[in-house]
């Protein structure tokens, strides 16, 4: 609310300046890095194999609650890399497997009931 009629009268004149067009806007898809992803992502980290250190990348198109974790092959949690609310974009995050012992390990990025699963490597 709140808005009241001076808001009408103001929709009544953009409409009329809307109605002789002197110049058309065009938008085009994909140009520029500021375009927000189109989807949930979550890349294959790199590097993969990796020690001890890699980067794993996801994107996001609009502000979620996101949780993006790390398990080993029999699905036990390693870490929690992310957790909380997360702004529209593309996010690295860095995964420090220093203590781990070589392998391979699954991480998670859950964001709403979209969840999505990669492997990753760890040699030593």
């Amino acid at each position: 609310g709140g808005m009241g009629s001076c808001f009408d009268a103001s929709l009544t004149r953009a409409k009329t300046v809307a109605s002789q067009p002197r110049f058309y806007i065009t938008t085009t898809e994909g140009s520029g890095a500021s375009e927000l992803p189109s989807a949930v992502n979550l890349a294959q980290n790199y590097p993969n194999p990796f020690n001890p250190v890699t980067m794993i990348k996801f994107e996001l198109p609009q502000s979620s609650e996101v949780t993006l974790k790390v398990f080993d092959v029999t699905g036990r949690r390693i870490t929690t890399l992310v957790e909380g609310t997360v702004q529209a974009g593309t996010h690295t995050v860095s995964f420090d497997a220093r203590n781990l012992s070589s392998g391979v390990y699954i991480y998670t990025l859950q964001v709403g009931d979209v969840m999505l699963n990669r492997k990753l490597t760890l040699i030593k």
